[in-house]
């Protein structure tokens, strides 16, 4: 497992009207590992729990680090994913742009 700790700050923490808004944590910690074998994706999502309860987090995190099992919903706030939807409503009626994280949840 690799664990990188990113200092935030500077523009990232200015005022944004953003969907997700400022960054304003001083820092970011991202976790992953090669599951190479069932056994091992276990053991990587055990350290990553245990070491992620072990630190002061806000619980916060920007789009890009989302995994693939989460949704939208857990990295923005509600205002911001209906004025997402409101924008998906305008500029693309029918549905045709798709992405990794969909506005539907």
């Amino acid at each position: 497992m690799s664990v990188q700790v990113r200092h935030l700050g500077g523009a990232l923490g200015q005022p944004s009207d953003s969907p997700h808004g400022p960054l304003t944590e001083p820092y970011a910690v991202y976790m992953f590992g090669v599951p190479a074998t069932p056994d091992r994706a276990e053991e990587i999502k055990v350290k990553q729990v245990d070491l992620a309860t072990a630190s002061p987090v806000s619980g916060r995190k920007p789009i890009t680090f989302l995994s693939p099992a989460e949704r939208l919903s857990d990295a923005l706030p509600e205002a911001s994913l209906r004025r997402l939807r409101r924008l998906k409503d305008t500029v693309d009626p029918n549905r045709i742009i798709h992405g990794n994280f969909g506005l539907s949840d």
